[in-house]
């Protein structure tokens, strides 16, 4: 394990972070620093999410790869306030039921949980805004022998879509999905897609997780993303500029009439 040695750092006026590289790191305590941060993007793998980024009270997107994922980390990631749209991807195969719980997550919207062989509670009302769901996941040819299936999704009462991606070849889409995922009545039918190895997926938007489109068009659609994306930050940027050279100005000429009344 190291500490963010070799990487790939994208920042965009302090709002959006990208850290890129192919070892395992550490990300500092100290991240707590970056108050403004909206978006965050670790496209890496993490030894355990720092409690730090639990104080980013702005961040409302986060993408992160970890190593593992213990209760501890998900404590950190519920007190994210902000946090409308959530990513996370475990690495390593789990020893012990990951659950998500009924407290925090109160403003997430859209989550997606990568693993391959994931064990997996997301309990009732755990996610109260959550409208969109996606799970990712190892193919599973039979039934589990004790008869608990590897993920299982209570009432969501928000939910609205919920995506399954299931890696590896297997005949048959329904069996697929029943022999990994065990979903309340409730909530509505998962749509699943078939891909043939965990290389081959498809990422696709996070606002429209569900659409698959040709490798062509899904690079236009990233160009176009990454200067929209750009052009927002730097107009928010020049807006706070604007803002505060006003709030000066006005200082100082209060500032002036002050002075002069002194005087007189």
């Amino acid at each position: 394990m190291q500490l963010l040695t070799s990487l790939e750092l994208v920042n965009y006026f302090n709002l959006y972070l990208k850290i890129a590289c192919n070892i395992v790191i550490k990300l500092p305590d100290k991240i707590r620093w970056l108050q403004c941060l909206e978006m965050l993007k670790v496209d890496a793998t993490i030894a355990a999410i720092p409690s730090g980024i639990g104080r980013l009270s702005k961040l409302s997107n986060l993408q992160i790869g970890v190593r593992e994922l213990s209760r501890k980390d998900i404590r950190i990631l519920q007190n994210l306030a902000a946090l409308n749209s959530l990513s996370v991807d475990v690495k390593t195969t789990p020893t012990k039921c990951i659950v998500f719980g009924k407290r925090g997550f109160l403003a997430l919207n859209f989550f997606m949980f990568k693993c391959s062989a994931p064990i997996l509670l997301i309990e009732e009302s755990a996610m109260p805004k959550i409208e969109k769901l996606k799970l990712c996941l190892n193919a599973h040819e039979a039934p589990p022998e004790d008869g608990k299936k590897p993920v299982t999704i209570e009432h969501l009462a928000s939910l609205k879509e919920i995506y399954v991606e299931i890696w590896g070849t297997v005949s048959d889409k329904g069996s697929a999905l029943t022999n990994a995922v065990t979903t309340d009545a409730r909530n509505p039918i998962p749509i699943v897609q078939l891909m043939e190895s965990r290389e081959d997926e498809e990422l696709g938007s996070q606002e429209q997780p569900y659409k698959i489109i040709e490798e062509d068009e899904n690079k236009e659609a990233a160009i176009r993303y990454k200067y929209l994306l750009l052009f927002y930050f730097r107009i928010k940027y020049l807006l706070h500029f604007v803002y505060y050279s006003i709030c000066f100005k006005i200082l100082q000429v209060f500032s002036f009439f002050f002075d002069q009344n002194i005087n007189t």
